[in-house]
């Protein structure tokens, strides 16, 4: 396209999770706590459209809310997201009256939890500031422009888009959906440390 951030996305959820679910100790557990705070502070940083509404997590049968619910909380606290809080079937209807917590009998037990940290967010304001803060240090965002292929050397990589060669010492894939197709077209990886990066839990 013609501008930064037009495909894969522009069709996020455009949510700021808190951390609550990924496995206990992984990165994608630590990079999410972590990279919610500085999104926090980079929001109110730039004015960008945000807001921390929080979320429910409901327990719809009795066997949730004395199993699920504390397997989430502990999971949590592992990862560092320590601001879940306990509702009971009345606090949840205060917040959210159309919300049913399912057949639990006592309208005081525990049945919910509440997310203060899980927001949302403007996400093309943000990706408007991420273009501003790189053309600021110098990046020149070349639209309409294929990677066709690319090789390693002594020197560094080569790239070839659309027929002109470019040359860097460091490369950081971020080509979305086409992402593994600019992977495979290296000609010649040596090492999976000069390619195969795999995604980790």
């Amino acid at each position: 396209g013609d501008s930064v951030g037009s495909e894969t996305s522009s069709r996020n959820s455009e949510v700021i999770h808190a951390g609550i679910y990924y496995a206990s100790g992984s990165l994608k557990a630590r990079f999410c706590v972590e990279g919610k705070s500085l999104l926090y502070e980079y929001c109110q940083s730039r004015s960008i459209p945000h807001k921390a509404v929080g979320k429910l997590i409901v327990a719809t049968s009795e066997a949730q809310r004395t199993t699920n619910l504390h397997v989430i909380k502990n999971r949590a606290n592992i990862n560092g997201v320590h601001d879940l809080k306990w509702l009971s079937t009345d606090d949840v209807k205060i917040l959210e009256p159309e919300v049913r917590c399912g057949s639990i009998a006592n309208a005081q037990e525990k049945a919910a939890l509440f997310s203060p940290s899980t927001g949302i967010i403007d996400s093309h304001s943000l990706m408007t500031n991420f273009l501003a803060d790189a053309e600021t240090n110098g990046a020149v965002i070349a639209y309409r422009s294929t990677v066709r292929s690319g090789s390693f050397s002594d020197h560094g990589i080569t790239l070839d888009v659309d027929g002109y060669p470019i040359h860097c010492q460091k490369l950081i894939n971020c080509g979305g959906l086409d992402s593994a197709n600019v992977a495979s077209s290296f000609s010649n990886k040596r090492t999976t440390t000069d390619f195969d990066v795999k995604h980790k839990s």
